[in-house]
């Protein structure tokens, strides 16, 4: 797995929603519930917002765990893709381990990593890092996410 060092452009995007929240271990529910909602709308099937839920669990968890005192959230939709976006003021960098079957966490980029077209972490003017993913979604009819 390689993390990107650059963001997907966003030219085309629109954006779904953005959420700042203080760091807590109830963010990544809270994101994951609106996210399902705004989807809904978009005519995603089950399979690719589970896809999508869970990317954003395992982003928000982690960024949750680093943050000093902030976390936000972005979701956008472009073209048949969702891109998630979350920063965190804390400071190091994520990195990717090769977990056993004995460890009870060191999977979420890897997760993070088979669900999505792309990964990657930028860092962000407060010194912290924005960690994103870009997931497939296509519609359920037309092929692409309206």
């Amino acid at each position: 797995m390689v993390l990107l060092h650059s963001i997907p452009s966003t030219g085309q995007s629109r954006l779904l929603m953005e959420r700042a929240a203080s760091p807590s271990p109830e963010l990544a529910g809270r994101v994951r519930h609106e996210v399902k909602e705004r989807l809904a709308d978009e005519h995603v099937d089950a399979t690719d917002l589970a896809s999508v839920q869970l990317v954003i669990s395992e982003l928000v968890t982690n960024a949750s765990r680093a943050a000093q005192s902030s976390v936000v959230v972005r979701v956008s939709v472009r073209g048949s893709s969702v891109l998630v976006e979350v920063d965190d003021d804390g400071p190091g960098w994520p990195t990717v381990r090769e977990a056993t079957p004995e460890d009870t966490a060191g999977r979420g980029l890897t997760i993070v990593d088979h669900l999505s077209e792309t990964v990657g972490v930028v860092p962000i003017d407060d010194g912290g890092k924005r960690v994103w993913a870009c997931v497939n979604v296509p519609s359920t009819g037309s092929g692409t996410v309206r």
